[in-house]
Order: structure tokens, then sequence, then C-alpha cells
């Protein structure tokens, strides 16, 4: 199948999860500064277009790239991990690592809740190295965890962190079976 530009730039803007109106009780989830913000777009972007150029014996897409959370002290004051506002997160996925190094955490992507197709997930240091993982849970090879991610940068606060059966209890009340 081939795509115009036009058609083509249609199907992205409307895969663009910041071309939509945000939910009225939303609220902002800490995230990274505008640098980070344009990176994470033109991820959602490179997946978008993954998605889009995709066919039945198409190889599989390359991984996601995501940021992980800069140390914050306004992270103290977290929205309450509720299903209503898993909800409304645009990435979230469950996933086991399968690598773990000083530049970058490997899951491979056990089932995608929403918002992507790859088979792995990349997840880069915070500007403060590798300590501010998913609000310092320390990432294990062979663990489970359960992830969200806003703007390209996982979200902490406990909207993402290991798979206990009380995450993913709200990851399915959210997301659904």
């Amino acid at each position: 199948m081939t795509l115009s530009d036009d058609d083509l730039r249609a199907r992205l803007r409307a895969l663009d999860p910041a071309a939509r109106p945000a939910p009225a009780r939303r609220r902002p989830v800490p995230g990274g500064a505008l640098a980070g913000a344009a990176a994470a777009l033109l991820v959602v972007l490179a997946t978008a277009l993954a998605v889009v150029m995709a066919t039945d014996d198409a190889p599989a897409p390359p991984p996601m790239a995501l940021a992980l959370p800069a140390a914050d002290p306004s992270t103290a004051s977290c929205l309450p991990v509720a299903p209503e506002f898993l909800a409304d997160m645009p990435v979230a996925f469950a996933g086991t690592v399968v690598e773990e190094g000083p530049d970058a955490v490997v899951l491979r992507v056990d089932r995608w809740y929403r918002g992507g197709s790859a088979p792995e997930v990349v997840l880069t240091p915070a500007p403060d190295g590798m300590a501010a993982l998913i609000g310092e849970v320390d990432l294990r090879p062979g663990e489970e965890y359960l992830v969200t991610a806003t703007g390209g940068t996982v979200n902490a606060c406990g909207f993402s962190g290991p798979r206990t059966p009380e995450l993913e209890r709200l990851y399915r009340q959210a997301f659904g079976d």
C-alpha cells in the first residue's frame, strides 16, 4: 500500500497524543523539559510511522525508546495511582528486563496496553544517571515491570513499577483484560 504525503501526515496527526484535547480532570504528570518533549514527539512519530507502514510480512518494528525520569523534588506531590489516571496514559506496557547496562535498560514487551507495537523498549537514563529508574526501582534482568510513559518519559510516582498483583489489577481496570 502506498500513501501520499498528505495521507501519511493526516494519519500521523490522528495518532499524535499531543493533538488530542486533554480530559478536564487530568492534571499534568511530572515530566521532562521542552527538549525532552520534542524528542518524545519524534519517538511517537517514528513509532506511528512504523505502525502505519507495517504489513503482515514486514519485519518487527525497532525498539521504542523512552527516557527515564530525572530526580525531581516536585514528584513528592504525585497524583494517586488510580485506573482513571492510568487510562489517560498514552504509552503503557508490561515488560521483562532482558538487558541492563550503564547506558540503557532493555525490556522485552510482554503486552502492549496502549501506544506501541515494538517488541522491545529501551529505557535511557535521565541526565542524573540511572539512579532515577522508575522512581528509584532497581530494574533487574528477568524481572517483570508495568510501565507507563507520557511525552517520551517514563512515569514515576507508582504509575510504573514492579509487576505486582495490585498494580496489575489497576492496569486491567484502566486498559481492560
